[in-house]
């Protein structure tokens, strides 16, 4: 990819999990909790004091992959910890090898006493279906904006479709959480006040040419006025 160096064809998935308890379980000194876990149309359920080691094997069996998964660069030893004096959130990074790969983007559901988000650190396929006669629908949904070379490969040979175009993945939709702007706090009376405004959509992607005509951009400066009594 132009944008983010090493991230590219045949490298390995890199999945994250980042946990936190609820007020209410960190209050009652209650350390149970689970979520559920879905990878393509499995759905793995995973209690908040599993250990890495656990999750890891979990995965590789439910998967069915032939290869380890690592967890190298997480901040615990269990997917949520626990500590009611200092609260923190436990980050699980999941590093899966290429011949593992690729492995779907995670989703969580059922979140109990516990908050959970997954990230997709290096983007994977959504989902495979097969279509029959020999035909497969491969579906993913890019997320960074940019010009990607792209590739098929078949028992590792490259099929003669000609990609040699690539792929140019553009910008969705401006999103103002998450567009900013650099405006002063205090301007002075009588003299111009200017400002940017950095358009991003929701992925955080750079708008890369002029909103659409569905995009209104409004400024206002409301508030009360001082009175200066002679």
């Amino acid at each position: 990819h132009n944008l983010i160096q090493g991230v590219g064809i045949e490298l390995q998935e890199v999945h994250s999990l980042s946990c936190s308890y609820s007020l209410q379980a960190l209050v009652a000194l209650d350390s149970t909790g689970s979520f559920e876990l879905e990878i393509l149309n499995k759905r793995l359920l995973v209690n908040a004091q599993t250990t890495l080691h656990e999750l890891k094997a979990l995965l590789i069996n439910s998967l069915e992959l032939s290869h380890p998964v690592y967890s190298a660069g997480s901040t615990h030893g269990t997917v949520c910890h626990f500590d009611p004096s200092n609260p923190v959130t436990a980050v699980t990074k999941l590093t899966f090898r290429k011949e593992n790969g690729p492995i779907p983007n995670f989703h969580v559901h059922s979140e109990q006493s516990v908050a959970v988000v997954a990230k997709n650190l290096v983007d994977a396929v959504d989902k495979v279906d097969y279509l029959g006669s020999g035909h497969y629908l491969f579906t993913y949904t890019p997320t960074i904006s940019g010009h990607y070379s792209a590739s098929i490969k078949l028992d590792n040979e490259y099929l003669w479709t000609d990609l040699s175009a690539g792929v140019v993945v553009n910008p969705a939709g401006a999103s103002a959480h998450h567009s900013t702007h650099d405006s002063n706090l205090v301007a002075v009376a009588g003299k111009e006040v200017s400002l940017a405004v950095v358009a991003r959509d929701r992925f955080g992607n750079k708008l890369s040419s002029r909103v659409s005509n569905d995009t209104s951009l409004v400024i206002s400066l409301t508030g009360v006025s001082d009175i200066c009594n002679d």
